[in-house]
């Protein structure tokens, strides 16, 4: 048992919503979008895929820290109940997502288009979605947050000797390392 690795288990948790919000921003400045206004659609807000529950989520977390970036974010889940993510999170679900042109009451136009597209919880439903028309041009960004996977090891996988280090790494499917921190072993003997 060792509550550093917990701790530091939780830290790395608790700073993932700032972690996905920056690297989606990141990369829209990348492709030349402009942030403050930009429409960012987050799939899935419950906390698991395929299940209605939204306690505890932190795709909640996400779409704070994006709408601190001046985004215009639309939440759509398939599974939540909207009723419930208003009372508990007082966010909107938008009912459908569609890429025709719909007439809102004071006969505007609104089209369903995104600079970036954030697939935060892998529902069934998202498996076939026609991403591609949803878009926002060639320069949207697609950003699976499911798609990393976790690293996490000691030292002691590492080396054949104990050196008293944690290292939690966040890489692709590509082995691309997204995130990495080394973490010492504190020992409280």
């Amino acid at each position: 048992y060792y509550p550093q690795v917990i701790r530091s288990g939780r830290r790395v948790n608790d700073f993932m919503p700032n972690f996905v919000a920056d690297k989606v921003v990141k990369l829209m400045i990348k492709k030349g979008q402009k942030i403050l206004h930009s429409k960012v659609l987050v799939l899935g807000i419950t906390f698991k895929e395929n299940c209605p529950d939204i306690r505890n989520t932190k795709v909640v977390d996400v779409v704070h820290e994006l709408e601190k970036f001046g985004c215009d974010v639309d939440i759509y889940d398939p599974w939540a109940d909207p009723v419930e993510v208003k009372k508990e999170y007082d966010l909107d679900i938008i009912p459908v997502v569609s890429h025709q042109s719909q007439i809102t009451n004071n006969d505007s136009l609104i089209t369903n288009s995104y600079n970036a597209i954030v697939l935060a919880v892998s529902h069934d439903q998202f498996k076939n979605f026609e991403y591609p028309k949803l878009k926002k041009g060639s320069n949207t960004v697609i950003f699976d947050i499911k798609g990393p996977r976790w690293r996490v090891w000691s030292s002691k996988n590492l080396w054949h000797t104990w050196t008293g280090k944690w290292i939690v790494e966040v890489v692709t499917s590509e082995n691309e390392v997204l995130y990495k921190k080394e973490f010492n072993y504190i020992s409280k003997q």
